[in-house]
């Protein structure tokens, strides 16, 4: 007999539907594309910001840079100046003073550089400190030998009165050759024997020689007489 042709093979009906999504997927690119492309934009406004900002650093440090240089010139023409002037005698007067001098001109510093920050403030004070100790101790130099000159003038002073006093007669001259031998050997002491017009021996002999020149003008008066 005919086999009678069954209609989906007996399965009975069916729609064909094809596996898988009955609609098309979103890409998770699509969703992920504006968060990178706004996280793009932030790293370039970052860098933009961090550019900006190097730059304003280094323009800080360039004009840290020419104050240290334009205070360098300053600095040095005025502290020769102030040395050059200076009158004193020791070197604590001395230091006193350039201490004061230097601390004007930071002050002068700052004030005429508002834009300096702290640090830089730091790192200009830092650099100059090596021509601050240089000057001081000019400074101190000068007023030491200024105090030897001054000490020295006195000591030959005083053993020019002791020569007139010591030639008068013997006693006198032990006196003044004692007074004498005391004042030298403390010039010897204090650091200024060297500047003082006699030693001990040619004291006693300009004593002697004095001497001699008075009995002879005295010898020559009475003559006259």
């Amino acid at each position: 007999m005919p086999r009678i042709p069954l209609y989906n093979q007996g399965q009975g009906p069916r729609v064909g539907v094809a596996s898988g999504q009955l609609s098309p997927r979103a890409s998770a690119a699509a969703f992920t594309a504006p968060g990178k492309a706004m996280a793009g934009f932030q790293k370039t406004f970052s860098d933009i910001g961090n550019v900006a900002k190097d730059f304003a650093i280094e323009q800080q440090n360039q004009e840290a840079n020419r104050v240290l240089q334009q205070e360098s010139v300053d600095l040095g023409r005025a502290a020769r100046d102030f040395i050059k002037d200076q009158n004193f005698s020791t070197t604590e007067e001395a230091r006193f003073a350039m201490d004061d001098f230097f601390a004007s001109r930071k002050s002068d510093v700052i004030q005429n550089n508002p834009n300096l920050n702290s640090r830089q403030q730091r790192f200009l004070f830092n650099q100059i400190q090596p021509d601050i100790s240089r000057y001081t101790l000019q400074s101190e130099q000068k007023a030491f030998n200024q105090g030897r000159i001054n000490k020295s003038n006195t000591a030959n002073e005083l053993a020019q009165s002791l020569i007139s006093d010591g030639k008068l007669d013997d006693e006198s001259r032990e006196i003044a050759i004692a007074k004498y031998n005391q004042t030298y050997d403390n010039a010897v002491t204090s650091g200024f024997g060297d500047l003082m017009s006699y030693d001990k021996d040619s004291f006693a002999f300009e004593i002697d020689r004095e001497s001699v020149n008075l009995l002879a003008q005295d010898e020559a008066t009475t003559l006259e007489e």
